[in-house]
């Protein structure tokens, strides 16, 4: 399976080409603004993301983020590959914390 993280602004991307994770697109934004637009270093951001991601799928159970994920899900397994693009990618990107939440999360359907 695979998972590949596109930019936006690189690829000549049509709407059914990618799934964007950007900011006013999906419940999957990063909510946690990088510096010069936000308070935080990218870093910070990843790991904010990381908790947040974690705490909305599995403690909160946020209706919209398990709706999305689960879709990814689902599309993955179908599929065998799907495409996230965001803006900041190729930078360190929290489209990579979705990936590897993807990753297992079918990991463990496969293995039920």
């Amino acid at each position: 399976m695979e998972i590949s993280i596109l930019n936006y602004k690189y690829e000549k991307l049509g709407k059914a080409s990618g799934y964007n994770i950007m900011r006013g697109y999906s419940s999957l934004a990063n909510p946690y603004k990088v510096k010069p637009w936000g308070p935080y270093e990218r870093g910070e951001t990843l790991e904010l993301y990381r908790d947040w991601l974690y705490n909305k799928y599995y403690i909160e159970k946020d209706q919209e983020v398990i709706k999305e994920i689960d879709s990814l899900r689902q599309k993955l397994i179908k599929e065998r590959k799907i495409k996230l693009v965001c803006a900041c990618f190729p930078a360190k990107c929290h489209g990579e914390i979705i990936k590897n939440l993807l990753f297992q999360l079918v990991a463990d359907y496969i293995g039920e």
